[in-house]
């Protein structure tokens, strides 16, 4: 029970629970006045473009720096401890800032060394399980530090065609760009594929040998300084390599649940599958998310013979295809599929022609029963309402595609039964179902409508240019004389 106590003077009156939030409140404006000297302490240093050029890691790797980066990992990132236990909410401010300095400290003095990992198999949306490999939060700022760094630097390198772990990308992008494909290109014939555990089998030298290719060199600098950015450029190649090859020293394998894996394998798919895929046919296009695959082209014979091809080549440092055909010299087994008459499932997402020869995205039976699970688990939580309306919330603004007006009421129906059969009536009202699913799409189209814009309008203003470059194939005609008789004109030929 809260007592009740007078300050001096009679004046206020306040309770404990009030002395509580106000002390919280104290703590939040502490800490964004600590956030503003950070800010200003940052604002007021040496400022590098990091998307042209890699920074020295003093600047990269400052406290002040790196405890701004600690404040946004633990508030949106993950919270899973590493193998000492640790999450980022056990640690004081105080404690964080110790390990900011200790970070800073071994990071310049070039003695980091990556600690243990604790492994956690989460399942997969495709069935099965996939194994994260989680360090400490010390690694973790590490890697996080280096992925933002080279994020910012090498991603103008990679193709358009490639979607996964890049800023502003996703797999609406990647969605959209597909429709595009066989809506309006008519690249009918598909074949989906998906490396065979890729991120367990990466040759880490391919990557560390890639980076000159992808802007890891010291490039745009003056003369005078070519040789510091040398130096600049060969510190960052070796923390790379120690966080890429952990407590292990492996040297196959990039471990998902670093925060540098996702840039990693970027930079590997780049340079080994989506560069390579550009080379072997122009009349195939090939669409990249993380480890999925997408091959599309209008000739059947054409799409096989590439995907043969492109299996061979990915077997030349031990990669495989789940799939298997790249195993037998024939097509037999990677004959594509004609999506005007046989529907694919990729992406979460069954994807079919409609009667008005149009791309039709709808939500497969498993991701409903992987809804209704995720939904099961929130009555194990204080308050499964709440977590109940957050799940929906960001399930249906995840399957926008799925959700035109012809498949808007069956969809509803089938997410309002499940709440009602899990008692979870009061996570989402119908109105409020309906609502985020008309909103949902509403994003979707309006950003499948810009994008087929654009692309028109890019199409257009390329056949312009080479129409206006084409030389033309009779040779200009002279003005014609005057008169045809020569019989007194010393200019006769003849």
């Amino acid at each position: 029970m809260s007592q009740e106590f007078r300050f001096p003077g009679g004046r206020f009156r306040e309770t404990q629970e009030h002395l509580k939030w106000e002390g919280i409140h104290h703590i939040n404006r502490q800490r964004a006045r600590n956030q503003n000297l950070r800010n200003q302490i940052i604002s007021t240093g040496p400022s590098y473009d990091t998307s042209e050029d890699l920074p020295p890691l003093e600047w990269a790797f400052g406290v002040e720096r790196l405890k701004t980066i600690v404040d946004d990992l633990a508030k949106y990132k993950g919270q899973a401890a590493g193998p000492d236990g640790i999450h980022w909410n056990d640690v004081t401010q105080a404690g964080l800032y110790a390990v900011c300095r200790i970070v800073n400290d071994l990071v310049i003095r070039g003695e980091y060394r990556p600690g243990a990992i604790r492994k956690v198999s989460i399942p997969k949306s495709k069935g099965g399980t996939r194994t994260l490999k989680i360090g400490n939060i010390a690694d973790r700022l590490v890697a996080t530090v280096i992925s933002q760094i080279l994020t910012a630097l090498v991603d103008k390198h990679f193709v358009s065609t490639s979607y996964a772990y890049r800023p502003k990308l996703g797999v609406y992008d990647l969605l959209i760009q597909l429709s595009y494909l066989i809506d309006v290109e008519h690249k009918h014939y598909t074949v989906c594929e998906d490396f065979n555990n890729a991120f367990d089998n990466v040759p880490i030298d391919l990557i560390l040998a890639g980076l000159p290719e992808v802007g890891v060199i010291a490039a745009n600098v003056p003369a005078e300084d070519a040789e510091q950015q040398e130096t600049v450029v060969e510190q960052w190649k070796a923390l790379i390599e120690v966080v890429l090859r952990g407590s292990t020293w492996k040297s196959v394998g990039i471990s998902q649940g670093c925060p540098l894996s996702p840039v990693a394998m970027n930079i590997f798919g780049h340079l080994n599958h989506d560069l390579v895929c550009q080379r072997i046919a122009a009349g195939v296009t090939a669409l990249r998310y993380s480890d999925d695959m997408f091959y599309l082209c209008d000739s059947e014979d054409q799409l096989a013979d590439f995907r043969k091809l492109i299996g061979e080549h990915i077997q030349q440092f031990g990669f495989s295809f789940k799939g298997g055909g790249n195993q037998h010299s024939d097509n037999t087994n990677i004959r594509p599929t004609n999506i005007v008459n046989t529907p694919i499932e990729s992406m979460g997402f069954v994807m079919s022609m409609s009667p008005d020869s149009n791309l039709r995205y709808e939500i497969p039976e498993s991701g409903y029963l992987k809804l209704t699970e995720r939904l099961k688990e929130t009555h194990r939580t204080p308050n499964p309402i709440k977590l109940g309306t957050q799940i929906l919330e960001g399930w249906i603004k995840a399957h926008g595609p799925a959700f035109s007006p012809n498949c808007r009421d069956a969809t509803g129906v089938k997410i309002l039964s499940s709440l009602e059969e899990l008692c979870l009536e009061d996570s989402l009202s119908p109105e409020s179902c309906y609502k985020l699913m008309q909103d949902s799409y509403r994003k979707w189209e309006q950003k499948r409508q810009q994008f087929y814009t654009r692309q028109r309008t890019t199409t257009a203003y390329q056949t312009t240019q080479e129409t206006a470059s084409i030389p033309s194939t009779l040779p200009e005609v002279a003005t014609a004389p005057q008169s045809l008789n020569f019989e007194n004109d010393d200019s006769c030929p003849f």
